[in-house]
Parts: C-alpha cells; structure tokens; sequence
C-alpha cells in the first residue's frame, strides 16, 4: 500500500471516528431531551391533579424541577411529589412522625411524635460568621464548615412503602455557608418545618382530646361487687384455682346487672 493510500485510510478511519462520537452526542442530547420532557409532562398533571384536589389548599408551596410540597395549614394534610415520577403523595397529619432539617446529613432541628426534640442551630442559625458556623448536630459532634452542599427536609410517616421522604432546598450543589443564598433556602426549610409540626402537635391535640371524651366502661354495681369479693375470698382459701377465678370473674362481669 503506498503512502498516499495509507493517508486516506487513515483519515476514512478519523472521519468515521467523528461522525460515530457525533452520532452518539446527538443520541445522548435526544435521550435526555425525551428524558425532560416526559418529566415535564408528568409535572404538569400532577400540579393538575393537586389543583382539581378541593379537599387541598395550600397555605404555603415550595415548587422547583426536582420537587412539590405544599402543606394544607387548616385541614392539616400535606402534598408531596418528587421528580422524575412526580407520583402524587398525599399525608394527612396523623400519619405524620417526625420533621428534621438536615444539612450536609447532619439534623439541626427535630420534632418528633409525642415529643419534642431541640436540637438547633447553635447561635444565631443564619448569621455569617467568619471562618465558617459551628452547627449543633444531634448525635454528632461539632464540625466547623465554609461551605454546605445539601439542605434537606426530612419527613418520616406511617407509610410502610414510603417512610422517610426527603425534600431538598438547595438549588446549588455547594454554596457558602451564611451566605444570602444560604439564608434563604434555610428560612424557607425552617418555615415549612414549623408548619409540619403545628399540623403534627395538634393532630396530637385532638387524638388525646377524643380519648378524654370517650365513655368510660361502667363501675360494677354493688351487687357484682359483693360476688367479686366473695369469689376473690375462695381463691384466696384455696377453694378456687387461679384459672377457675378467672372465668368466675369474667363472667360476673359479663351478665346483666339487676
């Protein structure tokens, strides 16, 4: 094979090499393309699905590409949808176990059910501070940090299919910590986390308050009172065994006062 003709294989060679890595660029940008734009579509019907909800009106709503929260302050309901499936996730507040802030995997605020956690920001939560902030985590030590890469909001629930379902608030992979971007996406987790935990504690409320309420069994009467000593006095000498007591006492208990 002459020079000439070694050449033009070598550049058939390049050009297809090219025109491949090309071909596979623009397969790629396509693919992500049908990507965005199925996710876009599946966005669009469940914001259509959350505003045809007339048991649903958010009192406040975060919104970006990757996720939806929008908490019903009055009739204490939460909607939740999570790109790319944007699967609609409806929590009602007493399903509802705990709420946390997360940054860079560390909790900062909880609340959970039946209790009350404190665990906060150490200081003032977004005041710059020179060097970095110090954050008080649960459970961890102290980490003096510049910058912060994930800010999220944590919601456990009685879901057996979906029990921790996380939100993220930061818009940016890494931004500094106290900074206003900071701040912001701090302020906004902080005011969805006090919603979270009103709706929690007084659903909570109104669980102790229909236990007070319910009808307390009836007192055995005098009668039955009489029978019950009667029947503890045999056991006691022996007359009846723990067993025989028992059912003796069951059925006392059971039959119709006079």
């Amino acid at each position: 094979m002459t020079s000439n003709g070694a050449c033009t294989m070598d550049v058939l060679w390049t050009i297809l090499v090219i025109g491949g890595l090309l071909a596979l660029m623009i397969w790629g940008f396509n693919e992500q393309s049908k990507e965005r734009s199925a996710a876009k579509d599946a966005k669009g019907k469940f914001l259509e699905q959350v505003k045809a909800d007339r048991s649903f009106t958010p009192s406040r709503v975060h919104d970006d590409k990757n996720a939806y929260l929008g908490v019903d302050s009055e009739r204490g309901k939460i909607y939740l949808g999570i790109a790319p499936q944007w699967k609609s996730i409806l929590i009602p507040a007493e399903k509802i176990m705990s709420v946390a802030i997360y940054e860079d995997g560390q909790s900062v605020t909880h609340a959970s059910r039946m209790r009350q956690i404190g665990g906060a920001l150490v200081g003032n939560a977004l005041a710059p501070n020179k060097g970095g902030a110090v954050i008080g985590a649960l459970g961890a030590k102290n980490t003096t940090v510049d910058v912060i890469k994930s800010l999220v909001l944590r919601l456990e629930v009685d879901d057996p299919k979906n029990p921790i379902l996380g939100i993220s608030f930061l818009r940016l992979n890494e931004v500094k910590r106290g900074s206003s971007l900071h701040q912001m996406a701090s302020t906004e987790a902080r005011a969805f986390s006090s919603l979270i935990t009103a709706i929690m504690r007084r659903s909570e409320q109104k669980d102790a308050s229909d236990l007070e309420t319910q009808t307390p069994p009836p007192f055995p009467r005098a009668n039955k009172l009489d029978e019950l000593s009667k029947l503890a006095e045999l056991r006691d000498r022996g007359v009846l065994s723990e067993e025989e007591f028992a059912q003796e006492k069951l059925r006392i208990l059971n039959s119709p006062s006079e």
